[in-house]
């Protein structure tokens, strides 16, 4: 069984934490091929750059929702 892969729609939304946390291969920004765990920001533009990014990947990966505030 591989490890899933992890991307985010942009820098900073916790690629990396989520996929340590899942011991998972951490993709970065999406660039384009398989994910199975997309993670994106709670704001309004991060979860429509999601949406794009869920649409361009094969098959049907799952969403990660990080909020997006000081705390």
């Amino acid at each position: 069984m591989r490890a899933p892969l992890v991307c985010g729609v942009a820098g900073g939304v916790g690629v990396t934490t989520i996929a340590a946390a899942l011991q998972a291969q951490d993709l970065g920004v999406y660039g384009g091929g398989p994910a199975d765990i997309v993670v994106c920001h709670s704001t309004s533009i991060s979860v429509g750059a999601a949406h794009r990014v869920i649409n361009a990947v094969p098959g049907t990966p799952v969403l990660v929702v990080v909020a997006d505030g000081p705390r």
